[in-house]
């Protein structure tokens, strides 16, 4: 979660503990070259 930005975090009152991945909505948002952590220049 600490990687995800604030802003697409869940609201505070939401009560549901896991949600379905949605991997092709992610891809298809985000790209699937996108660099995160270490590989990125992060150093985490």
């Amino acid at each position: 979660m600490w990687r995800v930005p604030r802003e697409d975090w869940p609201p505070a009152d939401d009560t549901s503990k896991m949600r379905a991945l949605g991997l092709e909505a992610d891809i298809a948002r985000w790209g699937a070259d996108l660099a995160t952590g270490a590989a990125a220049g992060s150093t985490t």
